[in-house]
């Protein structure tokens, strides 16, 4: 996700792209809260159905894969030649810079929350903060449930230089290979380790990488086709919206229990804590392009993380 905007930035996005953001992050806040409230929306998961084993019919779900597809094309759409070993580190290395920042600062939050109520174990601090506690059928971690995601990303990322690559030169037939690969995995999983009794199991399918890769090579593959509106916000509106929906989704559900206070004060809170984790994240992401502008030179900076 291109989480940090600047003015320059926010003039070139996509409108289309920071609208679906909106909807998806609405989607799993949606969802989230029916679970709280024990309310039955759209469509339930329903692992013994043929549809179930493929795919997860939840709102929730369904805004996950959204933004899984943004996330494809994004790259897509911004993507620099990467032709040296060089040139693939700096592709991740913004990445993993984007995203962890953000991502640790919810933990701490959370650590923060716990030690006010007086709760001591927090979990396997080194998966969590690692982000690979799912890796270990620790699903998202105690501190942050939607954690799960982290490993996710960072497998896609590291795979997207080989599928932008395929959909270049075969786009059709690499898709139709994701599919079919993704839907078998799912079908295999949800047919075998989610009938087991092992914790998480049935969460296998939504984390696993080969399962999501035809969601987030769909993105890639609507940049290459150039199937997408190229309508672009100039308030800046919407791209502000879209950029806070990352952080929404990361502090949304360590404190989905003040729910119990109702859900306008939940939300509230919940927006404001993401505002306040998106301006100090901008304050961060400002001090890690000063430190590599010291280390390496102000003309590098561009090319590894702006």
């Amino acid at each position: 996700m291109n989480i940090i905007i600047n003015e320059r930035e926010s003039k070139s996005r996509l409108a289309v792209f920071d609208l679906l953001r909106v909807f998806a992050i609405s989607l799993i806040l949606i969802s989230h809260i029916s679970i709280m409230e024990s309310y039955k929306l759209l469509f339930n998961q329903t692992p013994d159905s043929w549809i179930g084993h493929v795919f997860f019919w939840d709102i929730g779900s369904i805004g996950m894969l959204i933004f899984l597809c943004i996330s494809g094309a994004v790259l897509e759409l911004n993507k620099k030649p990467m032709n040296t070993t060089i040139d693939f580190v700096k592709h991740m290395f913004k990445r993993l810079v984007r995203i962890y920042p953000a991502y640790w600062m919810s933990l701490l939050f959370v650590i923060f929350l716990y030690l006010y109520v007086n709760v001591h174990y927090f979990g396997d601090l080194f998966w969590q903060f690692s982000g690979f506690s799912a890796f270990v059928n620790q699903w998202g971690g105690l501190l942050n449930p939607v954690a799960w995601c982290i490993s996710l990303f960072v497998v896609l990322y590291t795979l997207f230089p080989l599928i932008s690559k395929a959909m270049e030169q075969r786009p059709f037939i690499s898709l139709v290979i994701l599919f079919i690969l993704s839907m078998a995995t799912t079908y295999w999983i949800n047919t075998t380790i989610a009938l087991t009794q092992t914790p998480n199991a049935f969460s296998f399918a939504r984390w696993f990488p080969l399962c999501n890769l035809f969601y987030f090579g769909l993105g890639v593959f609507v940049v290459r086709k150039r199937i997408y509106p190229t309508w672009q916000d100039r308030t800046g509106i919407l791209p502000w919206l879209g950029a806070l929906s990352f952080y929404v989704f990361l502090f949304h559900l360590p404190i989905i229990g003040i729910i119990t206070a109702g859900i306008p004060i939940y939300l509230a809170f919940t927006v404001l804590i993401s505002i306040a984790a998106m301006i100090l994240d901008a304050k961060i992401q400002e001090w890690i392009r000063g430190l590599i502008a010291r280390r390496v030179g102000k003309q590098s900076v561009p090319a590894i993380i702006k």
